[in-house]
């Protein structure tokens, strides 16, 4: 881990945010971005940030084959992946498939779950906002889905919680990356009925977006990835101590009948 670079692998769905998300952790714009309707990630692209770690974004899946291929191939060559979902829909077969598929293809590389929160066409105060009474919601069903299926192993848990909603237009607009003139009326058109001021539009929208949360464990992923192998490695243990215990219990059980 000291001496190899580290790649991440940002898979998820067609357009949900994924490069977005890489964008602002590179600080600029690098990353194409779609225009909602067409993938500008045709093929897995990788990205250097300091410290030799890698984010490779790659195509949606749920598009093409060749693309799923592509998807896995990064997978596979992955030390850590990063699934971001939108929290336009719940949790269905596809994205249990993919989870599915990243514990068959890495066992036991640590995933981090991002749901994007993205404005939709819900209301916008509770499905915009990353700290909504909704999302939070949205987080925690996603956790008992997938983490209750999946087990101890392969959820790296960030900001003291299994599953992170942050919001990568509001990160873009903090960061001064964001260039659709329409999305940054309506960021803007949202902190000024939060009661922000215009002068601290850009803090409040990074601070709001939840993204800081993510960047920070970024660029400290090679003690993450430890302090998860620590934690996985007793979880293991402590498993095996009970599955042991409870084994002796039942034959003591049978012995004394």
């Amino acid at each position: 881990m000291d001496d190899q670079k580290i790649e991440i692998a940002v898979i998820g769905r067609f357009q949900i945010g994924k490069s977005s998300l890489i964008n602002c952790l590179l600080g600029r714009s690098a990353a194409k971005v779609g225009n909602g309707w067409k993938s500008e990630t045709p093929t897995s692209v990788t990205y250097a940030l300091p410290e030799d770690i890698l984010l490779n974004d790659t195509p949606g899946f749920d598009d093409k084959e060749a693309r799923d291929k592509d998807a896995e191939e990064a997978i596979k060559r992955a030390g850590c992946i990063v699934f971001v979902k939108d929290n336009n829909r719940s949790p269905d077969e596809v994205d249990l498939n993919w989870v599915h598929k990243i514990k068959c293809l890495r066992k036991f590389c640590p995933c981090l779950f991002v749901v994007n929160c993205v404005e939709g066409d819900r209301s916008r105060d509770r499905h915009w906002n990353p700290r909504s009474d909704f999302n939070i919601r949205f987080c925690e069903d996603i956790q008992k889905v997938f983490i209750a299926k999946n087990g101890f192993d392969m959820f790296v848990k960030i900001g003291g919680q299994c599953v992170l909603p942050v919001n990568a237009c509001w990160a873009q607009y903090g960061l001064g990356l964001l260039e659709d003139e329409e999305k940054v009326e309506d960021v803007e058109d949202w902190l000024r009925h939060a009661g922000v001021r215009e002068t601290d539009f850009k803090d409040e929208a990074l601070e709001q977006s939840n993204f800081s949360i993510l960047r920070e464990f970024i660029e400290s992923i090679r003690m993450e990835l430890l302090t998860h192998f620590l934690y996985r490695k007793d979880q293991v243990v402590r498993s095996l101590v009970d599955s042991f215990c409870e084994e002796c219990t039942k034959r003591l059980s049978r012995i004394s009948k």
